[in-house]
């Protein structure tokens, strides 16, 4: 299984971070049903 880790690198740019989130949502919109089936449970 392939993972995928995003990094924040601190920019100070608002711009960077809703990018990065947007990033990640379309992610996991993509990869849900796989994702939360391997996905441990864990807190």
């Amino acid at each position: 299984m392939k993972r995928i880790l995003l990094v924040d690198n601190g920019s100070l740019r608002p711009q960077a971070t809703l990018n990065l989130r947007r990033l990640a949502g379309a992610l996991a919109q993509a990869t849900r049903g796989r994702w939360a089936a391997s996905r441990p449970c864990t807190p």
